[in-house]
């Protein structure tokens, strides 16, 4: 098979769509399964509804604060400001 640039592009393609079809699928999910989480927690108080939501928003919130952090010192560089990184102690 003969590589030729539209096939390539073709390939490079369906790669970050497949990504991009992904990623917010699951980004959208997970923001529905805390929501109702947390719902159940403040509705009925037990324990384990307040771990399980605890348990799957730090690692999501925490790179999502990377992420935007991440952003703003790309932003803030090319107009000579600095930001320090947040802190996340709880």
């Amino acid at each position: 098979m003969k590589l030729d640039p539209s096939i390539l592009a073709r390939i490079q393609f369906a790669f970050t769509v497949s990504f991009h079809i992904i990623f917010p699928t699951m980004s959208i999910g997970l923001a529905s399964f805390l929501a109702v989480v947390e719902f159940l927690w403040l509705k009925t108080k037990k324990p384990v509804y307040l771990q399980m939501f605890r348990q799957q928003c730090l690692p999501s919130c925490s790179a999502s604060l990377v992420s935007i952090w991440s952003r703003s010192n790309q932003a803030s560089a090319r107009s000579g400001l600095h930001m320090e990184p947040l802190s996340l102690a709880s």
